[in-house]
């Protein structure tokens, strides 16, 4: 009996998180170079398996959309998307506080985005500084199969329009999904 477990622990578990790494590798290789009037201007492959791939977009109005595809070697779960979900948000957060000065960052919604595989929260968090006002960062982490799918919006506009840019982009990348 022990060596049958041995046995799945040996050639199961790597066999899981190849998979997870072909489905995020197939993701990342059916993005398209345009979404949504959004255009890639870099891709990337993590030298670490785990951490997977990226596709930075520009946009109208100096919009960043960044898309990342991973599993960090692990089996995912909704807890596991959770936690990076909290994650991204702290991310987000610090990016905001160091990197831009902006000392008082203001949640505006956690919403669903009403994709079937893609996100299913969205946060959005406002920032200013100054005479600069009304940045709306917008992140999601969901997964498909067993790849995790995080996006981070950044763009200059009312929120009303940063959020539905940000819905349409999500259902373009999930229409765009092998």
């Amino acid at each position: 009996m022990r060596g049958f477990i041995l046995a799945v622990i040996v050639f199961v578990i790597p066999f899981a998180a190849n998979a997870d790494y072909q489905r995020c590798s197939a993701l990342f290789a059916a993005t398209p170079g345009s979404l949504s009037g959004h255009s890639v201007v870099e891709r990337f492959t993590y030298p670490q398996k785990h951490l997977g791939f990226a596709v930075r977009f520009e946009g109208p109005g100096g919009a960043q959309l960044t898309v990342y595809f991973y599993d960090l070697g692990r089996q995912v779960t909704g807890s596991l998307q959770k936690a990076q979900f909290n994650q991204a948000i702290s991310d987000m957060l610090e990016v905001n506080r160091v990197n831009r000065g902006f000392t008082n960052p203001q949640e505006l919604a956690t919403y669903s985005n009403g994709t079937a595989d893609g996100a299913d929260v969205v946060r959005a968090i406002s920032s200013e500084q100054g005479s600069v006002k009304g940045i709306i960062d917008l992140v999601s982490v969901g997964r498909s199969g067993a790849c995790i799918v995080k996006t981070r919006y950044t763009v200059a506009r009312p929120f009303k329009a940063a959020q539905q840019a940000h819905l349409k982009i999500l259902k373009a990348l999930e229409a765009k999904a092998p």
